[in-house]
């Protein structure tokens, strides 16, 4: 998870506030094929850039986690809803390579 926090410094309290969650898994269907959905939802300024920067950790997980499974058909999956525009653009948009680039 990404948080970005507010202090206050007379108070000594400290509020976090979630602004990007994402979460990974996977499923070998009957098929034999991998399968290796993952979710995310962000939001703020900085959507579009959390957006892509969650997108390139979580396939660079999969892809780290896919090497100990056994051969065979492997598929990353994503999905979003009508309303989501900006999730859409993400997912059909140009390829996104490498964690950090």
């Amino acid at each position: 998870m990404l948080f970005a926090e507010l202090c206050s410094p007379a108070s000594g309290l400290t509020q976090t506030q979630v602004i990007a969650f994402g979460r990974v898994w996977w499923k070998r269907e009957s098929t034999g094929e991998w399968i290796y959905p993952f979710h995310g939802s962000w939001t703020g300024v900085e959507a579009t850039r959390l957006g892509r920067a969650m997108l390139r950790y979580n396939e660079d997980r999969l892809r780290h986690i896919a090497q100990d499974h056994a051969p065979g058909p492997k598929w990353y999956q994503v999905w979003a809803t009508e309303g989501q525009a900006g999730a859409h653009a993400l997912f059909l948009g140009p390829p996104i390579t490498g964690c950090g680039t």
